[in-house]
């Protein structure tokens, strides 16, 4: 269950769920290798193929598999999306070749997608990053390159280096990262365009005699766009340190940012009404631009994490793009007895509108209990339940999901599931499933 009510700055980056794609591709999802992330420090890392951006689909197939220091994978899938009518027929393959320690890595990957509504769009990325194991420096280089029909100006790139020294409980990381516009791979994940400039962070961890560990994280970009003006920029800090009674604070600090938008005009040109308003490029004409704070402020406390039974409360407040929002999350789980766990969370977000100070707020309650029958067998059900409309869930309601899972001696499995946990309110499907196994594990 991945839903949130938070307040989102940029789209959410979801964990692939579907077997077909997140068994036995270790080797094609770059964000599963050992490689840095790509992107900036503040958001999840750009993907040239995020498979929760493919939709439903009909067929497919993959293969993967190493040969001494190479790793290479490669699949295809097909279908039509009765959503919008749209029939795709895409491929995807990754490489890379990385010397044992990790002293030097080299890779590509890359997508081929042929879409029916949207075009063709093909896009190819390559890196390396250099580790010197004796002075703890680290090099960094990826650029990825994307064609077709589906760029509006046709070809789009990313370019990013940095260089990174990590000695003891130190590290130190500033590099240099440049977006086109519209740069936008249909089945990666791109939070942001249109975007170059500088970005560096440092962490420094260590422990006292009332602090079992600590670590202070800080980092900072500011990035331009084409018409000169700045496109985003952050800073953020946070303080995660556990303590020996057990308390700790889980990334106590702040994130501050700013992002500017643009109108987006109908035409001909960069002539006619405003159809809308876009963050993630004002590309060419850069109409109408304004920009707004996302800055939040938190404080979150967790006792016992790491146990069985650990508690975790938190509270943010701030300016957060057109609104002035106070986020409230409680989470706790617990065993009950030798079969039985039990989770619990309540989250609340509270808003008032800086257009015209309308207060709202959004609600979510959630519940899991999961029963062990035996050491092969599990029973889980749970439950979620949202409402109110000022928070980031679109869809309110409750939403009800029960599985059931057998494993057999010959390593066979059962599963019986009813609704879906991603769902947004419950889904009346009931779905099982027989997987044989033929001396192979899943995945592999």
């Amino acid at each position: 269950d991945q839903q949130t009510i938070a307040p989102q700055e940029f789209q959410r980056q979801l964990i692939e769920y579907r077997p077909f794609f997140s068994q036995g591709a270790a080797y094609i999802n770059a964000d599963s290798s050992v490689r840095a992330p790509v992107g900036t420090n503040t958001q999840a890392p750009y993907l040239v193929f995020y498979s929760p951006s493919v939709g439903p689909f009909d067929s497919g197939g993959k293969v993967e598999g190493t040969f001494d220091q190479s790793a290479f994978g490669a699949l295809t899938f097909h279908g039509y999306d009765a959503t919008t009518n749209n029939t795709f027929s895409d491929s995807a393959y990754g490489f890379q070749h990385a010397v044992p320690g990790g002293a030097f890595t080299y890779w590509s990957d890359g997508v081929f997608a042929n879409h029916s509504i949207a075009g063709w769009d093909n896009t190819i990325e390559n890196g390396f990053e250099v580790r010197n194991l004796q002075n703890g420096m680290i090099y960094f280089g990826d650029y990825s390159f994307e064609n077709g029909s589906w760029v509006p100006q046709g070809h789009a790139d990313l370019a990013e280096f940095f260089i990174d020294r990590h000695k003891g409980n130190n590290e130190i990381n500033c590099g240099y990262l440049d977006i086109s516009p519209n740069y936008d791979p249909i089945d990666g994940y791109t939070a942001n365009s249109d975007m170059r400039g500088p970005q560096c962070f440092t962490n420094f961890a260590s422990a006292t005699p009332a602090i079992k560990n600590y670590t202070i994280f800080v980092t900072a970009d500011r990035f331009l766009d084409d018409s000169g003006a700045v496109h985003q920029a952050d800073f953020q800090y946070f303080i995660t340190a556990v303590f020996k009674n057990q308390f700790s604070f889980n990334g106590l600090g702040g994130a501050v940012g700013e992002l500017r938008s643009y109108g987006i005009p109908a035409g001909p040109g960069c002539s006619g009404p405003i159809l809308f308003t876009s963050s993630f490029t004002g590309y060419p004409c850069y109409r109408d631009g304004f920009t707004q704070p996302f800055n939040l402020y938190q404080i979150p406390v967790g006792y016992r994490d790491g146990t069985p039974a650990p508690i975790d409360v938190a509270y943010e407040w701030g300016p957060f793009g057109d609104n002035y929002v106070h986020l409230f999350t409680i989470v706790t789980s617990r065993p009950l007895g030798q079969r039985f766990t039990l989770g619990l969370e309540y989250d609340g977000t509270y808003q008032r509108a800086f257009s015209n100070g309308a207060l709202d707020s959004q609600w979510l309650r959630r519940i899991s209990l999961g029963y062990n029958i035996s050491s092969e067998s599990t029973f889980t059900v749970g439950l979620r339940d949202i409402n109110g409309y000022g928070g980031f869930a679109t869809q309110i309601g409750n939403n009800l999901a029960i599985g059931f899972h057998q494993r057999f001696a010959g390593g066979n499995e059962l599963f019986v599931n009813y609704g879906s946990p991603a769902a947004g309110a419950t889904l009346n499907r009931l779905i099982v499933k027989f997987v044989f196994h033929a001396g192979a594990d899943a995945g592999t």
